[in-house]
């Protein structure tokens, strides 16, 4: 008995090696779809519709210590600012998101970072000050549904992080 399942467990083994050589991925049925044809069936292009705007900055608060940048920024500072459409924003997701987020925070990138006091300085960030901005709402593929940029401010520009 105990040969039959060390057999058997050799040849799932066998066939799941040989389908990683083959470059096969298996079809949720039983059946086996080469991967070139796998990447065919896969995710579509990511695509957004994006509707321009004016972003002003509501408040400019420094960041407590204990919510400080660790390793970022020496200092962090917490940016908010409301968002103004040039145009109608359709029912759908752009529309809930913005009725529902009167305000909203910059960030770094995707790191969360609150930016630093030489990158408010560089930018020309501070309370009341409007800067063009735009609405991505997601149309097509898997992504964040809903972001908010400033046109003319880098959210990757990491240049104050701490070496």
């Amino acid at each position: 008995m105990n040969r039959v399942i060390l057999m058997t467990m050799a040849s799932v083994l066998l066939v799941s090696a040989a389908s990683m050589v083959m470059g096969v991925t298996k079809d949720g049925k039983g059946g086996l779809i080469p991967n070139s044809r796998m990447q065919k069936l896969g995710g579509d292009p990511i695509k957004y519709k994006k509707y321009a705007g004016t972003a002003v900055i509501t408040r400019v608060e420094k960041t407590a210590a204990a919510d400080a940048n660790k390793a970022k920024a020496a200092e962090g500072y917490e940016v908010w600012y409301t968002f103004t459409p040039k145009a109608t924003v359709p029912n759908g997701l752009g529309k809930s998101y913005l009725e529902q987020h009167k305000e909203h925070q910059f960030v770094l990138g995707s790191s969360g970072w609150c930016p630093g006091p030489k990158f408010l300085k560089k930018y020309g960030i501070e309370k009341d000050k409007k800067f063009a901005a735009t609405l991505w709402v997601i149309e097509k593929g898997t992504s964040t549904p809903v972001m908010l940029k400033f046109d003319d401010v880098s959210d990757s520009d990491y240049f104050e992080a701490a070496p």
